[in-house]
C-alpha cells in the first residue's frame, strides 16, 4: 500500500497523523511518501535501517524486492545506538552478515552494503536515508495503541524526506521459501 503524507496544517489543528496510524498499524507493508517529494532518482540505493536486536527477516526481504526491482543496490544500516557498546555492536553485526549471506544468494543481482551508524537511533535512519531512493523500516512490535508515537519508525515517518515502508515482521517476501534459517 501506497499513501500520502497527511496535510501539516491539518495536523497542527489537532487532527489525526492518518499516513503514521494506517502504516504503524496495517497489516500489509505501507510506504508513506513525505509531501512534496518530487520524483527521486530511481538510481539511488534502496535503505534497510535494522538494529540487530530483532528479527528483520521481512523488512531485508521487501528492501531486496525493491532494490532488485528498481535494479539498485541495497545499503543496510546498523542502527547501533550507543558508541560505547562496542563488544554488543560487533556481535550484532557478526549476526546481521550471517542473515545477510543467506540473502545474497537469493538475490544475487543486488548488491548489499552494510554501514554500522551510532548516536541516536532516528537520526542515523534519517541521516543515512538522505541518499536513498526508499527507506524500509520494521514495523513498532506490541499492541499499545500509543506505542507507535514513541517509536524509532514514527520519528522517522515525520522527518523523512524520502518514501518509507514500514513492514511488518512476519512480511513474507516472494524469494523466502528458499531461505533456511
Amino acid at each position: 500500500m501506497v499513501i500520502g503524507t497527511d496535510d501539516p496544517m491539518r495536523i497542527s489543528t489537532g487532527w489525526s497523523d492518518v499516513a503514521q496510524r494506517v502504516a504503524l498499524h496495517a497489516v500489509a507493508a505501507v510506504v508513506v511518501v513525505p509531501r512534496g517529494t518530487p520524483p527521486g532518482s530511481r538510481e539511488a540505493p534502496v535503505l534497510v535501517a535494522v538494529d540487530g536486536l530483532h528479527p528483520a527477516d521481512g523488512q531485508i526481504g521487501f528492501a531486496l524486492e525493491a532494490a532488485e526491482l528498481r535494479g539498485t543496490g541495497l545499503s543496510v544500516v546498523l542502527a547501533a545506538g550507543a558508541t560505547s557498546d562496542y563488544p554488543g555492536r560487533q556481535a550484532r553485526l557478526g549476526r546481521l552478515e550471517d542473515e545477510l549471506d543467506r540473502w545474497r544468494s537469493l538475490h544475487p543481482s543486488v548488491s548489499i552494503t552494510v554501514a554500522v551508524e551510532g548516536g541516536h537511533l532516528v537520526e542515523s535512519c534519517l541521516a543515512a536515508g538522505t541518499h536513498a531512493s526508499l527507506m524500509v523500516m520494521g514495523r513498532p512490535a506490541g499492541r499499545h495503541p500509543r506505542i507507535g508515537s514513541r517509536s524509532v519508525a514514527s520519528r522517522v515517518l515525520r522527518h523523512s524526506h524520502v518514501p518509507v515502508a514500514v513492514v511488518p515482521a512476519d512480511y513474507v517476501p516472494s524469494v523466502r521459501s528458499g531461505l533456511t534459517t
